[in-house]
């Protein structure tokens, strides 16, 4: 079943425009009560409460968060939600023709059940639409589900970044995804 997104930004209602629908056309929503939604300032610590979710303790502090929401700031971010709750959230920081994806996180209660991809396609959508050509990140060498997904979207990896994460020392692989070409059109 389709359903779309009821979002606001500063007073507009994104809820009839076409850069948010055609991004939310993609997106097969399991559930009437499964939402995207502009991530606020007050949503810091249910992101925090995902990352303890997954980690144990959040790598990112409240101040980071802070910066990331700003408004100002080169990054959104968007929460998936059930009801009213938070289950997961994806970062985006659009610098020139890339999109970085900083974070994509889901409660592991919610986990395999597709709405890391959900994310993924209305981030790839939105990016495209933002006049991105193509969209990086980093992730875990250990982290399988993740790179699987990834890689259903069309990711390669470009590098290796030895002992990245400092908390684990864990490697992250440096992925890449081209989004469009030259003929592609932007909404401006």
């Amino acid at each position: 079943m389709k359903l779309e997104a009821r979002i606001m930004l500063n007073g507009f209602n994104f809820f009839k425009h076409p850069f948010i629908t055609d991004a939310l056309s993609s997106i097969n929503f399991s559930h009437p009560e499964h939402t995207i939604d502009k991530t606020a300032l007050s949503d810091i610590g249910a992101l925090q409460n995902i990352l303890k979710d997954i980690y144990g303790k959040s790598p990112w502090s409240y101040s980071i968060f802070i910066m990331e929401l700003t408004p100002g700031s080169k990054s959104i971010y968007f929460n998936y939600l059930i009801g009213k709750k938070i289950v997961g959230f994806i970062g985006i920081r659009i610098q020139g023709i890339n999109a970085h994806i900083t974070n994509l996180s889901i409660l592991t209660e919610y986990q395999g059940k597709g709405y890391g991809g959900q994310l993924m396609t209305y981030a790839v959508d939105y990016s495209i639409r933002r006049g991105c050509r193509e969209m990086t990140l980093e992730v875990s060498k250990e982290n399988l589900p993740a790179i699987a997904l990834y890689e259903r979207f069309g990711f390669t990896v470009r590098g290796l970044k030895k002992a990245y994460y400092k908390r684990s020392g864990e490697d992250a692989l440096d992925m890449i995804y081209y989004l469009r070409g030259d003929d592609d059109v932007s909404i401006d």
